[in-house]
């Protein structure tokens, strides 16, 4: 006979991350993705930046954007930052 206790789940939904909302998170982006929907297909400047942020754009690490659902550009301003231009091309809805 054994005394071990079967698993037992809790279901919850999982605590907030620094990038699931807030400042840098998805509440930060909405806006800009909401804007980007309401305009297929149109470029827009979303920012400059410096680093590989743009990286978390296209990738879908940066909370709001959803991989295949935009096009993402880049342009050097110099001191190592870039201008970041971003469309919508449609998706799942």
């Amino acid at each position: 006979m054994s005394n071990r206790t079967e698993p037992q789940i809790t279901w919850t939904d999982p605590p907030v991350t620094k990038n699931s909302g807030g400042r840098g998170g998805a509440g930060r982006w909405n806006p800009v993705v909401a804007q980007l929907r309401d305009n297929p297909g149109r470029w827009a400047l979303i920012g400059n930046f410096a680093g590989n942020v743009p990286a978390g754009f296209r990738t879908g690490k940066t909370i709001g954007w959803t991989p295949g659902e935009f096009e993402f550009t880049q342009r050097s301003t110099g001191d190592h930052r870039v201008d970041v231009y971003a469309r919508f091309i449609g998706g799942a809805e």
